[in-house]
């Protein structure tokens, strides 16, 4: 079987389909590196995490510990200095915030019925026929159909 070659025209059309389907190969190959390493990260982000967090405090420390270094003290005392220092400073912001946000949980705590009963009464206007759900779990009925549903 001995064919001719192609011809000019159809060496050009054949170039370009192959010029084509190495493209769609190689898009196809990243969307599918892509992918895969997404569903990497998603199943390794419980270590990933801890450890780009760990790495980020050693490169804000490092240069801490080497200045002290140069002042003479010896390396591991430096460490454990820069250390003690920063969580002592992590433990300044905790208890410098810390008592604002106890105060601001139990302010939400103690509005939650309110945006409770806001929200039924909302649903109330749009949906009229809905079944309350604080029949079921709020401590006061919002309204008549709940005093009857809890047997009050």
């Amino acid at each position: 079987m001995n064919l001719p070659p192609p011809t000019e025209k159809q060496a050009r059309i054949l170039w370009f389909a192959l010029t084509g389907l190495a493209v769609a190969t190689v898009v196809m190959l990243v969307v599918a590196t892509v992918w895969g390493l997404s569903r990497l990260l998603d199943v390794l982000s419980p270590v990933l995490w801890p450890l780009a967090i760990a790495a980020v405090v050693a490169c804000l420390l490092s240069p801490v510990v080497d200045w002290l270094e140069k002042r003479n003290v010896p390396r591991t005392r430096a460490i454990i200095l820069v250390f003690i220092v920063a969580f002592a400073l992590v433990a300044a912001v905790l208890a410098s915030v810390l008592p604002q946000v106890i105060v601001e949980m139990q302010q939400l705590a103690a509005k939650v019925p309110d945006y409770s009963a806001r929200c039924n009464n909302a649903l109330e206007i749009l949906l009229p026929s809905r079944r309350h759900l604080c029949a079921i779990s709020a401590r006061q009925p919002c309204c008549h159909r709940c005093q009857f549903a809890r047997g009050d």
